[in-house]
């Protein structure tokens, strides 16, 4: 359809070269947002002409995703009629959409009887009427950015000055949420259907049976593998709880992970509240090069040792992670943070951002307006919001979490293992995990007897995880190194292949 055969008030007009008031030339065209009438009414057409068109669309495209009035209007009358088709209709054709916008007194509203003749007669390709509305789908998401950064710059210009203004940070978390929100809105019609996913997995599955491809976790892994066994590794969209008193590891274990995950080509964020950068690099390049933590703030180094130590540097210097340790973080920042790295992994290292590290959420501070004395609803706000972007944003999450105080027991000299509902100040820490992971310290022996704790052997066990398998295995911890090693090798698979498989 060309412009000229637009009604006036669908045309695109552009001032014309001239002099304004000012006393300047002005040749730019006005400022009109992005939108695309040809694709809003060749859309219209083909529900217009085929009745499996509307069928296509209706679940995603709304009147309010248009740019023109017009077809607005148009539009919400042939969503009518396909909701509540008039007697002995198959589908909203031209005359029963007509007369529909003329009982409801918008038909001129509509441009008239003359302009939805034009648009059926543009008759475009009936099979092409997904991708028109994935376009004026997504027309309308730019459109609803520029609104959102207009609003942003107006508020900039009208809160002047630091006390009016007030901090910036919550601002600029605002800001980042909104963007965030319009940027995950995308069309129903780019994924795939349920019949092509159950297509793949088969496929997949078929594969690893015949042995065309090697047996690996289904998600990313760990470097432990008795755990990736039990796990199939952290999955993208899953949150994993590690649950632990003080000092038994909890940031060893994940920092260690974290390195591992990294090495795989996979970008890391390491949300650290507890553990400053310099002291987090310095535990990490301590349990890659196998030298103690404490010879490594005194510098009294072998020259092996050295040797070991530099080769790890560049090692850990090389790999895709980034350590976020802003002090009092909140949850909302949690998330600012996550997605400014989504874009940061991609433009520094050209590697997708895989998995993000929370350590600790109690150590969270509330959102501006929470109350600190709440702390079990905002930090069950904080979990379920943590929850919601892993999944959203398809990534891994680890979270710490600090276990209740527990006094050790008189006659055994232990603490009691811990299980379900043992994470300090709130239970919903554990109940937004796809798995939660207890960290606690094994018996000691001396002389037959149990003499206490032993801080270098560490059970690790999974206690709850959504649809798989829960399991125990041990670990001996190098305090010193902040080094995990699992002593329990990964068990024989004792499932067979179904005969079906292998055809």
């Amino acid at each position: 359809m060309s412009a000229a055969e637009r009604p006036p008030h669908l045309r695109v007009v552009e001032p014309p070269p001239g002099r304004f008031d000012d006393g300047e030339k002005h040749t730019e065209p006005l400022q009109i947002p992005p939108h695309d009438l040809d694709a809003e009414a060749a859309v219209i057409s083909c529900a217009l002409i085929d009745r499996g068109s509307v069928k296509r669309v209706r679940d995603y495209l709304r009147p309010e995703h248009f740019y023109a009035e017009a077809h607005r209007v148009i539009w919400q009358a042939i969503l009518e009629e396909d909701a509540s088709p008039s007697e002995g209709s198959e589908h909203p054709d031209i005359v029963l959409v007509m007369t529909r916008l003329r009982n409801a007194g918008r038909l001129e509203q509509a441009g008239g009887s003359a302009y939805l003749t034009l648009i059926l007669n543009s008759a475009p390709a009936v099979a092409n009427v997904s991708a028109y509305a994935v376009k004026i789908y997504d027309l309308h998401r730019a459109r609803e950015a520029l609104v959102a950064a207009q609003t942003l710059v107006a508020r900039c210009y009208l809160e002047r000055g630091v006390d009016a203004f007030g901090e910036v940070q919550p601002f600029l978390d605002d800001a980042a949420k909104v963007f965030a929100k319009i940027a995950r809105r995308t069309a129903v019609s780019r994924f795939e259907t349920n019949a092509q996913t159950f297509q793949r997995i088969i496929e997949d599955l078929a594969r690893r049976a015949r042995g065309d491809v090697e047996q690996k976790p289904a998600g990313i892994a760990t470097g432990y593998p008795r755990y990736d066994q039990l796990t199939r590794g952290l999955h993208p969209g899953e949150k994993t709880v590690v649950v632990a008193l003080p000092k038994v590891g909890k940031t060893a274990f994940a920092s260690q992970v974290a390195v591992h995950v990294a090495k795989q080509g996979v970008g890391v964020l390491y949300l650290s509240q507890e553990v400053a950068r310099q002291e987090l690099l310095t535990r990490m390049a301590a349990c890659e090069s196998h030298v103690s933590f404490d010879k490594l703030r005194t510098g009294a180094l072998s020259s092996a040792e050295w040797s070991r130590l530099t080769s790890a540097v560049d090692l850990l210097a090389s790999l895709p992670i980034w350590i976020d340790d802003t002090p009092d973080m909140h949850i909302d920042q949690v998330r600012g943070s996550v997605h400014v790295h989504i874009d940061r992994a991609r433009a520094e290292r050209k590697v997708p951002l895989g998995l993000y590290v929370l350590d600790y959420i109690q150590r969270l501070s509330p959102a501006p307006g929470e109350d600190r004395e709440k702390e079990h609803t905002y930090l069950a706000r904080a979990a379920k919001k943590n929850s919601n972007m892993a999944r959203e944003l398809g990534i891994a999450c680890i979270e710490l979490a600090q276990r209740k105080a527990v006094d050790v027991d008189r006659v055994t000299k232990m603490r009691p293992a811990p299980g379900p509902g043992c994470t300090a100040q709130s239970s919903q820490i554990e109940r937004e995990a796809h798995a939660v992971v207890y960290l606690h310290r094994n018996p000691a022996w001396a002389g037959g007897r149990v003499v206490g704790e032993d801080p270098a052997s560490v059970t690790l066990t999974l206690g709850l995880q959504r649809g798989g398998a829960e399991g125990s295995m041990r670990f001996e911890y190098e305090g010193s190194q902040y080094r995990f090693t699992c002593l329990d090798a990964p068990e024989a698979e004792q499932e067979e292949i179904p005969p079906w498989m292998y055809e």
